[in-house]
């Protein structure tokens, strides 16, 4: 039980003496409290806070926040760097009185090619040009790759051709937390 105690409390950081050395202004440490933004990607996201846009993040960089003790909502927003959907998340921080909250963003970045075979012959799939499995007959595989990267599928009929099989290839640009889908008919 101390473990877990222990283990919760690792994000969180207490600022040298918050009292004596003010930042961002200064802080009242009896009902304030840090939000620290860590950018761990290469593209800029928006930070909003309880609703409120406070800053856009350039990838790599950090940003600090002043807010009210208590339960806030966090939502971040990706400028650029995608290809069709940007990532959005979302989720709430604890604030406890004169500590500081670090996390970093974002916390997903990858998506998913999704192979759904709707004949009755099984499939090789390749993606870049790597052995990834046979899709059976009627079957559906899914492959989680990383996000805001383009992918060359290549696909090939494996059984049940007369004279040559049917190949498939697309190129699939897949952003973070999406299912990109190839549909065999």
């Amino acid at each position: 039980m101390l473990t877990l105690l222990v283990l919760g409390l690792g994000a969180c950081e207490k600022p040298n003496n918050p009292i004596d050395t003010p930042d961002d202004g200064g802080i009242n440490p009896t009902t304030e409290s840090y939000i620290k933004v860590n950018n761990v990607c290469e593209y800029p996201f928006k930070i909003f806070i309880d609703g409120n846009y406070k800053s856009t993040i350039n990838g790599g960089a950090s940003n600090r926040y002043a807010v009210n003790v208590g339960s806030r909502r966090v939502k971040i927003e990706q400028v650029s760097g995608h290809f069709q959907y940007p990532l959005q998340e979302e989720f709430s921080v604890s604030c406890i009185n004169g500590y500081e909250h670090s996390f970093n963003i974002p916390t997903i970045r990858t998506g998913q090619i999704k192979v759904v075979n709707y004949k009755s012959d099984p499939y090789d799939v390749k993606i870049n040009g790597a052995n990834k499995v046979t899709i059976a007959a009627f079957g559906t595989e899914i492959y989680e790759v990383d996000a805001w990267r383009e992918y060359n599928v290549y696909l090939k009929q494996k059984s049940g051709y007369i004279f040559y099989p049917t190949e498939i290839t697309k190129n699939v640009k897949v952003d973070a937390n999406y299912i990109y889908t190839i549909e065999i008919k």
